[in-house]
């Protein structure tokens, strides 16, 4: 499906951009306006913060006496983004984020949860001043996710003895999602910089992007490497709100 997204996205753009939309008379050839013409291309880059539902990971961390995940993980955003003439646009991004700050009952222990989301966005314009772009956007994403659970930091076992007999010597686990599917929806808020009349070819901006991730796939969990799945695994899911802080730089048409 990533292959799918990257091509779909690039023809896409290559096809609005450079069509030959134009118009010959027999005296000379006129130019017709393109109405969806390409107009910047560029990339943007977020950081900020995601809030999951992790309630019921939780319950079973906390009835075995391992602590609990923290619901805020620590987020990023990077995309390519092509924009168009009346300010729709395009984007291809990569997000992911990190459970940090969680709770442990033993010091020694280590707990985390990571994901990772891939897919296209669409941009759709709502409010633009010469300062200020507010859009709502649109897309599909492509999630992973992975949950690692070390029992004990300061073990120091041999690396021969580990691969021998992992079960004996590994106080750790690693589980990983299959892949799954979902939408995400939302608003990009920016604030054009640098001075009132943009006389150079790129543009800089700040903002802020906000919105919800809807997963509609079942979740199902295993082994890295295995095929069986995790039998009585917690409900994790990659639904989330998200709120980025963004910087934006673009390269004008």
């Amino acid at each position: 499906m990533k292959k799918t997204f990257i091509l779909f996205s690039l023809s896409f753009a290559f096809f609005i951009g450079y069509s030959p939309l134009q118009a010959q008379t027999q005296e000379a050839q006129v130019e017709l306006p393109n109405k969806l013409g390409l107009r910047s291309i560029g990339a943007t880059l977020g950081i900020g913060a995601t809030d999951m539902n992790l309630n019921e990971i939780n319950d079973h961390l906390q009835v075995l006496g391992i602590g609990r995940l923290d619901n805020m993980l620590s987020a990023y955003n990077f995309s390519i983004y092509t924009g168009f003439n009346g300010g729709f646009g395009l984007s291809i991004d990569v997000n992911g984020a990190i459970s940090l700050g969680s709770e442990l009952y033993n010091s020694n222990s280590w707990i985390t949860l990571k994901t990772f989301s891939f897919g296209p966005t669409f941009y759709y314009p709502l409010f633009t001043t010469n300062r200020i772009r507010l859009m709502a956007v649109g897309g599909l994403r492509d999630n992973d996710m992975s949950f690692e659970y070390n029992a004990n930091t300061n073990a120091s076992p041999g690396f021969d003895n580990l691969l021998a007999n992992p079960a004996a010597n590994s106080n750790a686990i690693i589980l990983e999602s299959i892949s799954t599917e979902s939408a995400t929806f939302g608003a990009r808020f920016q604030y054009r910089l640098g001075k009132k009349e943009n006389l150079k070819p790129r543009e800089y901006s700040i903002g802020i992007d906000s919105g919800y991730n809807y997963s509609f796939d079942a979740i199902a969990w295993r082994e890295p490497g295995s095929k069986n799945i995790i039998r009585d695994m917690p409900a994790i899911k990659p639904d989330h709100f998200y709120l980025n802080f963004t910087f934006s730089a673009l390269l004008l048409r």
